[in-house]
């Protein structure tokens, strides 16, 4: 939960141009629910979101697969996805 913990967020929010966004992937569906949680809870906006990126009609540029994504595909996993921005 590091990486959205409120703490984090916080820092992002400093970081992040004004016209910047958060992108967040992940393949596990507790840790992404809590993400979202932590998210509207710190008042940012998603602006995207979906709950299996490689089955949905969001851009391809989304859909560029890292090294974990590859892993998560060849173990059967779905990659949920939100954009948020502060």
């Amino acid at each position: 939960r590091r990486l959205t913990h409120p703490g984090f967020l916080a820092q992002y929010r400093q970081l992040l141009a004004p016209s910047g966004a958060l992108l967040i992937k992940h393949d596990n569906p507790q840790f992404f629910q809590w993400t979202l949680e932590q998210l509207v809870a710190d008042t940012w906006n998603i602006t995207e979101l979906t709950f299996d990126l490689h089955d949905s009609e969001l851009p391809d540029n989304y859909k560029i697969l890292t090294p974990y994504e590859q892993r998560w595909l060849g173990e059967g996993r779905i990659t949920q996805f939100v954009k948020a921005t502060a």
